[in-house]
């Protein structure tokens, strides 16, 4: 794949796929990046200096705790600690501290989770 500058991993999902697509900032163009390591949709996802962290969704039939991080410079998703709670329609958020704070959405049973 042709490097056109530090890319942003953005996600597109209207049914769980694993595609993903990136926006290189300098040419404000749409390139193919490598595909998630799990098909999701319905996870949240937020961006690190890095690259990317995607967490939770579902694949339509199973709800996930997985989580997985896009490295920007190697332009490869990786598995990375699970949270402790599948879920899925949540929010997600980049503390100061670069640690990400999820909370509330759907559990597998449809259950709105407490935040």
């Amino acid at each position: 794949m042709k490097k056109l500058g530090r890319s942003i991993p953005v996600i597109i999902c209207v049914v769980a796929v694993t595609a993903t697509f990136a926006l290189a900032q300098l040419q404000g163009a749409w390139v193919t990046t490598n595909n998630m390591t799990v098909a999701r949709s319905g996870h949240a996802q937020v961006t690190l200096a890095s690259g990317a962290l995607a967490a939770g969704g579902t694949d339509g039939v199973n709800v996930f705790a997985s989580a997985e991080i896009y490295n920007a410079a190697t332009e490869k998703w990786a598995a990375t600690a699970s949270m402790t709670q599948a879920r899925e329609s949540f929010p997600a958020v980049v503390l100061n501290n670069g640690k990400v704070l999820v909370s509330g959405g759907l559990a597998a049973s449809s259950i709105v989770l407490a935040g």
